[in-house]
């Protein structure tokens, strides 16, 4: 692919950057799933789940640091890559739901409606 960048002005650039980034991530969301589904088929084929894997990984509720009275909190998004969870409370969200955040260019309430990290 030949682009001519001499030929293009700035708005159609800032066009081009903005496809590129929408592809990069529609290609990473693609290769998670496929790596997901692929993880998924494996293990169905030896009995096992992901749970056997990596204990502690489905639903579940965690107690949050703020709440003094016992009560636990839903967890209700995770990371993908690095497991990490978080119930959507609190002032700040964790780094890694900062980083998506970031690279996609969301507001957080973009992040938790988009349904990608929801548990």
């Amino acid at each position: 692919m030949n682009i001519d960048f001499d030929k293009m002005n700035v708005p159609d650039l800032e066009a081009l950057i903005e496809k590129a980034r929408e592809e990069i991530s529609l290609r990473k969301v693609s290769a998670r799933d496929r790596l997901k589904q692929e993880i998924e088929d494996r293990l169905k084929e030896t009995g096992l789940d992901l749970a056997d894997l990596f204990p502690g990984t489905g639903k579940k509720t965690r107690k949050s640091s703020g709440d003094r009275d016992g009560k636990s909190v839903q967890v209700k998004y995770r990371d993908p890559v690095s497991l990490g969870t978080w119930s959507g409370r609190g002032g700040r969200p964790p780094q890694w739901v900062k980083s998506i955040m970031m690279e996609r260019r969301w507001t957080l309430e973009e992040f938790k409606t988009s349904g990608e990290y929801d548990v």
